[in-house]
């Protein structure tokens, strides 16, 4: 692993499921995506942040390859589960 490998994101937690996304409407986005195709209404979206006593922003680090890598292995990953 890499810096550069090495990311920004927000973590929002709709409906009590955690999504890491760019911006709200990115995230609420993929939780349809991944919710469809009986996707429940949006009771409830939080952005979740950092304890603001570490001074940090709220972004969350993420390892893109581990969000990225294989993509059609996590898609048929994805076809199976359902």
């Amino acid at each position: 692993m890499e810096r550069g490998q090495i990311t920004l994101a927000q973590v929002y937690r709709i409906n009590g499921r955690l999504v890491v996304a760019n911006s709200q409407e990115e995230a609420i986005n993929i939780w349809r995506e991944w919710m469809s195709p009986n996707c429940p209404a949006i009771k409830s979206i939080k952005r979740i942040g950092n304890n603001p006593t570490l001074h940090v922003g709220h972004e969350a680090l993420v390892f893109k390859e581990g969000l990225y890598g294989d993509l059609v292995r996590q898609f048929l990953d994805n076809i199976e589960r359902r």
